[in-house]
C-alpha cells in the first residue's frame, strides 16, 4: 500500500507541475499560435488569426466556430478567457474548448485539463483533467503523458 501511495503522490505532483505550465500557456492567443509542442503540426491558419485580431471579425470568427472549424474554435475560446474583444467568460471560453477538445485538437485537450484541474470556468474535477490529459496524452502529448 505504501508503494502505491508514492507512487500516487508523484503522480499528483507530476501533475500539477505539468498543469502549471499548461495553464501559464493555454490562455495566451500568441503563445499558442507559435508553441508547437503544445498544438503538434496545427497552428490556427493566418485566416483565423486575422479574423480573432480585429474587432469587426469576432462574427465571422464565431460563424466558423459554429460551423466546427476547431482552429476557430480554439481561437475563441482563449479569447473569452482572456476577455479579448469579448467580454470575458471563462464558462464560454471552456465550452469552445471542449468542443474542439472533442473534434481532437491537442491544445484544446490539455488547455481543457487544466482548467478542470484549476476550476476555472468548470467545477474544478481532477478526475476530468486527468481524463483530458490522457486524451492529449494518446496523441503523443509529452508532457500529458505524465499526468
Amino acid at each position: 500500500m505504501d508503494a502505491m501511495a508514492s507512487r500516487y503522490t508523484y503522480l499528483i505532483t507530476i501533475f500539477v507541475i505539468v498543469s502549471a505550465v499548461l495553464g501559464a500557456t493555454s490562455c495566451a492567443p500568441d503563445t499558442q499560435s507559435k508553441d508547437t509542442r503544445s498544438q503538434g503540426s496545427r497552428l490556427p491558419d493566418s485566416e483565423t488569426v486575422e479574423l480573432a485580431e480585429a474587432d469587426q471579425g469576432i462574427t465571422d470568427l464565431r460563424a466558423r466556430a459554429e460551423q466546427g472549424n476547431v482552429e476557430a474554435q480554439l481561437v475563441l475560446g482563449g479569447m473569452y478567457f482572456a476577455g479579448q474583444g469579448v467580454r470575458e467568460d471563462a464558462a464560454e471560453g471552456v465550452r469552445w474548448w471542449r468542443l474542439a477538445a472533442e473534434q481532437g485538437h491537442l491544445a484544446a485537450q490539455t488547455g481543457l485539463g487544466g482548467r478542470y484541474f484549476d476550476g476555472r470556468g468548470v467545477t474544478q474535477d481532477a478526475a476530468e483533467a486527468v481524463r483530458w490529459y490522457r486524451r492529449a496524452a494518446a496523441q503523443g502529448h509529452v508532457e500529458a503523458q505524465f499526468a
